[in-house]
């Protein structure tokens, strides 16, 4: 069975998301409209996998 852990929010998640959207943006130039973080590590304070 595979573990899975929970945890605390971490504070760097969006400068995180930030630097791989910018690696999407420079691959997939014009193509790319928008970009979203999702999930729960897109949310201010809540834990996640």
């Amino acid at each position: 069975m595979r573990k899975v852990e929970v945890t605390t929010h971490n504070k760097a998640w969006p400068s995180m998301f930030e630097e791989e959207a910018n690696k999407l943006r420079d691959i997939f130039g014009s193509e790319i409209i928008e970009i979203h973080h999702i999930g729960s590590t897109s949310v201010n304070g809540l834990k996640a996998l």
